[in-house]
């Protein structure tokens, strides 16, 4: 398990709630993390792309110990590093919003 996500395994699981497939990320197993949950996403929609669908993702960027990419944190010079940090840690959540949204469905 990834340092940044608790397993709270007495949780209901998603498919009691009517989801046949699911990645949780701070819940029952199966697990997803922030790093993964964009390209679980994309790989999902390709998957179920000739039938309707629901994917809902939720990113965890801003909630979790902030850990950004390197591209992400190269791209905010200029700010003090607080700012630094959390503007790259933004930036990455964007970026995989505009993954998920690019994915072709």
């Amino acid at each position: 398990m990834a340092p940044d996500q608790r397993n709270h395994s007495d949780a209901p699981h998603p498919h009691i709630y009517g989801f046949d497939e699911s990645a949780v990320y701070n819940g029952p197993a199966p697990h997803t993390t922030s790093e993964q949950l964009a390209d679980e996403a994309v790989t999902f929609i390709r998957k179920n792309k000739d039938g309707p669908f629901f994917v809902n993702v939720w990113l965890h960027e801003t909630h979790v110990p902030h850990r950004p990419s390197k591209e992400a944190l190269a791209a905010q010079d200029g700010l003090d590093e607080q700012h630094r940090i959390y503007a790259a840690v933004i930036a990455d959540g964007d970026r995989k919003v505009g993954q998920v949204l690019d994915a072709p469905a």
